[in-house]
């Protein structure tokens, strides 16, 4: 399946979403010139701001891939833009040895 350095995650890397699936969720998107096939939807969590003084107005995507990327994809809904905020790195344990933990 190969490495992936998920260890130098820029919080917010743009990422270019390929396909959709349903109207706002994507089907598959290219990061660090990989392309990965999303698998399933695991949440999905709008948060949308209502001062003046916060400007967050963002649709989060908890997801995991074909690969097995676990990850959270992040939509701007003012800048139009998608990115990518936490990646979930397998750790050691469990039964099945396929946990996962958060890079932030």
């Amino acid at each position: 399946m190969g490495s992936r350095d998920t260890t130098n995650l820029e919080c917010g890397e743009l990422i270019h979403i390929e396909r959709w699936i349903g109207e706002n969720l994507p089907g598959a998107f290219l990061w660090r010139g990989h392309r990965h096939v999303v698998r399933r939807v695991l949440d999905s969590l709008a948060v949308i701001s209502r001062t003046k003084d916060e400007s967050e107005d963002r649709h989060r995507i908890a997801l995991c891939t074909s690969n097995g990327l676990h990850c959270v994809l992040s939509h701007d809904l003012k800048r139009g833009t998608w990115s990518i905020e936490h990646v979930a790195a397998r750790i050691q344990g469990g039964r099945d040895g396929n946990r996962h933990a958060l890079v932030r």
